[in-house]
């Protein structure tokens, strides 16, 4: 998972510029913060739904505070808990980015000094929401062949479609790999056929790179027939 560490913070505190030593301070090992969850596809990417990120190694008692904007604001927190949480966007989009650095940790002890700051090592892309924008294209119902092709537009970059076709007795179908293109287009079929003659609901649900599934996109009903080799389009 992702990941930020400094090694030596030791019992260094800086207050007004001026570095002074206490020996009532002193961290044990490395101070540390990471993500929770770094969900989706991979689990390394920065990428996630969850923005909760734990701070390890912080000093028994003292209170700390966090900034997500390179150090212009903080938010403190108390020794009783080592854990914050990292905004994500209100609508839908791409999330929001904190870049390298912006986001740091810093402890502050009994007199008001505080310690060195640690930061993230590299980007945190904190994505909630799945984009609600995917379509099926107009004209897709009717009578189809039994490896037609299904398109729509308004797929994220780096997401899954999952297609789906339930026949309305209890019998599902679940599409191949679905291809997509830059600009969001994307098709796909079943791969073991539709039944002949059988009538289908198609749906698509889509799970963006983050990890969050979108709502169930219901789209043409379509009656399979082997000796119609149209194409849908």
């Amino acid at each position: 998972g992702l990941s930020a560490t400094v090694t030596d913070l030791g019992s260094q505190f800086v207050t007004d510029g001026i570095k002074t030593v206490s020996s009532a301070i002193s961290f044990e090992g490395s101070a540390s913060l990471s993500l929770n969850t770094d969900s989706g596809d991979s689990a390394s990417d920065g990428i996630t739904n969850n923005g909760e990120v734990t701070v390890a190694g912080l000093f028994p008692g003292f209170r700390w505070e966090y900034s997500t904007d390179n150090g212009g604001n903080w938010t403190s927190k108390d020794a009783n808990t080592n854990t914050f949480e990292l905004e994500g966007q209100v609508s839908g989009g791409d999330g929001v980015t904190y870049a390298t650095g912006a986001v740091q940790v810093r402890q502050i002890n009994p007199f008001g000094a505080r310690s060195e700051t640690i930061s993230n090592s590299s980007t945190i892309v904190v994505d909630k929401i799945s984009d609600p924008d995917l379509m099926f294209n107009a004209g897709s119902g009717g009578t189809v062949s039994r490896e037609a092709l299904f398109r729509g537009t308004g797929a994220e970059a780096g997401a899954t479609i999952l297609l789906s076709a339930d026949d309305g007795q209890g019998g599902t179908i679940q599409g191949g790999t679905t291809n997509m293109e830059p600009d969001g287009s994307w098709y796909n079929k079943f791969w073991s056929g539709l039944a002949h003659g059988t009538t289908y609901t198609i749906s698509a649900q889509q799970t963006d790179i983050a990890g969050n599934v979108g709502e169930l996109l219901v789209g043409p009903v379509v009656t399979s027939d082997e000796e119609d080799r149209k194409l849908l389009m």
